[in-house]
């Protein structure tokens, strides 16, 4: 055993000796001061800061003050986003509170996963606690979707539907709330909503509506709207209505017009000096105006572009045959060429990118079970959107939606499944076209260089000019773990090359629209692939080896450079560039390129439940693998008694043995695991 892990084992074991005293005394309702210093003893030795907010949960609980219990019971479960015995405790307290949303939320989760979930009868009559249930019962991945509870034939039925003209959150505190419309750019009037209606008839989630966008905003529903542009403003309303050839009326003076309007689609009006009155019989969607101006403390376009799966590392070694307009775009700012992801899927990597953190720092990391985004976390689009720009998500998977990590963007527009670049693209310019007015933070998640599972059509191209003893495999892996084999590679170079064609409209576009201290462009992805490895590792430098580049205003023109850096790391960046305070909680590390201290370690993570747990630590000259015999439990934890460390040399595979670089990764390795790995036993 390493010296740190058996220090470790000596420090849990105490730990957990008084924690299991302090639990038979709160059993006991023994609440008294030994108990109070108890616990403050333990704050000064775990490694899991929730067992003390779950002990002083307890404590409150007993004494009636249900309030503190809450609040107490809210950091255990920030710090252990996923535990039953948490879950269970904060479904009693939510029921001495009254806080029926929370109630069946947790009651939700508890049945959904096997546990007592309390038997909460079905609130029939209450349509938000049906949302809360139907939302708390689907993966975390499935935005807009929801199973809907409903009686046919005189059973209880719980099926598919979308949240098409619906709100995404129950009603509370803010004025403005994720509304869920349906995307038509320059389509039929009502076609879309129309069809949205049809297939949550038809109970399909969510695979069904693989190519079919929904539009959500953040709204507010009325009837009746008084707009007043002050003088020399002009701003945008985006308005939903709520009905097919609903009736909008506007007035303004003496002027009255009025027209038929798309079922949740949205349309925009443009609003100069005045008053103006927006009515209608039926209740319609506004969302926050739109005010076209520029700021010279801003730049007239952030442009965030996730290429998912973009395996960077791949296209190193070919020389970047496959992409050269990305390269020849990034090469005028910094193209960081030795950068890793932190996981190795979407689910998990996206929120490491969007607040700077790990997945044991935001609880993300499970995409089978509903967990929310902590308001301490700021997102890269709450830091634009206090910046003043109109931010606009043009396109994700929804990967981001529920789980709060895309929460600071007026606009998310969300695919199911694939996302298609050239798609993407066109919506960027038209984007950039009717808002030029204003200075805009877009965002595009697009995913031609993901590898997909068998049920998503291959390529023409790769059908075509393959043999069918090439082209029909037997192959139903997650995409993680797809083979490497001529099908999947020529497959991934085909859409890689697509991907870098339809970028490369984009850039001629930015190039003849903008002057280069008027925008940032960021080009980043949040994990490689493995169809390239001969081994199959999950955390290989194929599989997380992903892009990071940028270019533009105060992005330094150095092309290629070496330094170690993880996409974690575009959080610090983005702020360095365009000025957002950085927190200090951050993880990211502002890179020596753009004036920072850069790091030591580039640290790849698998924290997926019911697979081993899976580290991987590389600085410039070694790649540390660590790996344990036990698989990881559903909140993240793992038992570590047993666990295997193999080293590598980078520069030509072969292992290490030398004992000092070993404890060397090992103390660092501890750093990232020791707030959710555990001992069972001595034998280790």
């Amino acid at each position: 055993m390493d010296e740190c892990i058996r220090q470790l084992v000596k420090k849990q074991q105490e730990t957990r000796e008084l924690y299991e005293v302090l639990l038979v005394l709160a059993e006991q309702e023994l609440y008294d001061d030994d108990y109070l210093q108890g616990v403050k003893q333990l704050a000064e030795s775990a490694t899991d800061p929730s067992l003390c907010h779950y002990l002083m949960a307890r404590f409150y609980f007993s004494a009636e003050d249900y309030s503190a219990a809450a609040k107490s019971m809210e950091q255990a479960l920030f710090y252990r986003a996923i535990d039953f015995t948490y879950w269970a405790f904060m479904l009693r307290i939510c029921g001495q509170t009254g806080d029926k949303i929370r109630q069946y939320y947790y009651s939700t989760l508890l049945s959904g996963n096997g546990q007592n979930g309390g038997n909460m009868p079905v609130p029939w009559d209450d349509e938000e606690l049906l949302r809360i249930i139907g939302q708390a019962s689907l993966n975390p991945t499935s935005a807009p979707f929801y199973l809907k509870l409903f009686c046919k034939e005189g059973e209880q039925v719980c099926d598919g539907d979308n949240l098409a003209g619906s709100y995404l959150e129950v009603k509370g505190k803010k004025a403005y709330r994720p509304y869920c419309g349906v995307y038509n750019s320059r389509g039929w009037l009502n076609m879309r909503g129309y069809l949205a209606a049809l297939l949550g008839d038809m109970h399909v989630v969510p695979h069904g509506y693989c190519e079919f966008p929904f539009d959500i905003m953040n709204c507010r529903e009325e009837k009746l709207v008084h707009l007043e542009c002050p003088p020399g403003k002009v701003c945008i309303l985006p308005i939903a209505a709520g009905a097919a050839y609903q009736q909008l009326k506007f007035v303004s003076g003496d002027t009255v017009r009025q027209l038929e309007t798309g079922k949740w689609e949205f349309a925009y009006y443009r609003f100069t000096e005045g008053n103006v009155t927006i009515r209608s019989d039926c209740s319609f969607h506004v969302a926050e105006p739109i005010w076209l101006e520029h700021s010279p403390r801003r730049r007239k376009l952030v442009l965030n572009i996730l290429a998912d799966g973009l395996g960077w590392q791949v296209l190193k070694q070919q020389g970047y045959e496959a992409v050269p307009n990305i390269m020849k775009f990034f090469s005028q700012g910094v193209i960081f060429d030795n950068n890793f992801s932190v996981s190795e899927f979407t689910y998990a990597s996206l929120p490491t990118i969007e607040t700077g953190c790990y997945p044991y720092h935001t609880q993300l990391f499970n995409d089978n079970v509903p967990a929310h985004l902590d308001d301490v976390f700021v997102t890269i689009s709450e830091q634009m959107k206090a910046l003043g720009y109109y931010c606009v998500n043009l396109m994700c998977d929804s990967a981001g939606i529920y789980n709060g990590v895309l929460r600071g963007f007026d606009r998310n527009v969300v695919n199911q499944i694939t996302c298609h670049c050239y798609e993407a693209v066109n919506r960027c310019m038209e984007h950039l076209e009717a808002f030029r007015e204003t200075d805009n933070y877009v965002y595009i998640h697009v995913s031609d260089s993901h590898p997909f599972n068998s049920n998503v059509q291959i390529a023409p191209h790769t059908q075509v000019n393959l043999p069918w003893q090439e082209r029909i495999l037997t192959e139903y892996d997650n995409s993680v773990f797809k083979k490497k084999n001529i099908m999947n590679m020529t497959d991934n170079q085909y859409n890689i090359r697509q991907l870098d064609r339809y970028l490369g409209f984009l850039f001629d576009y930015l190039e003849a629209h903008y002057a280069e201290d008027e925008y940032v462009v960021n080009l980043y992805s949040d994990h490689g692939v493995s169809v390239y490895d001969d081994e199959p590792y999950l955390l290989s430098e194929n599989q997380s080896g992903a892009a990071l580049m940028m270019r533009g205003a105060g992005v330094p023109k150095l092309g290629l450079v070496e330094e170690l850096t993880s996409v974690m790391d575009l959080y610090p960046c983005m702020g360095k560039v365009l000025g957002f305070a950085v927190p200090e909680y951050l993880d990211g590390r502002l890179p020596k390129a753009l004036g920072g201290s850069g790091r030591q370690y580039a640290a790849s993570m698998s924290i997926f439940p019911g697979q081993t747990f899976k580290l991987c630590l590389r600085d410039n000259d070694y790649e540390f693998r660590l790996e344990t015999e036990a698989l990881t439990e559903i909140s993240g934890r793992v038992d570590m008694s047993r666990y295997e460390v193999h080293i590598y040399q980078r520069s030509d595979r072969q292992e290490n043995h030398d004992a000092a670089v070993r404890a060397r990764f090992m103390e660092e390795a501890l750093r990232h695991i020791a707030s959710f790995v555990y001992f069972k036993g001595e034998d280790t």
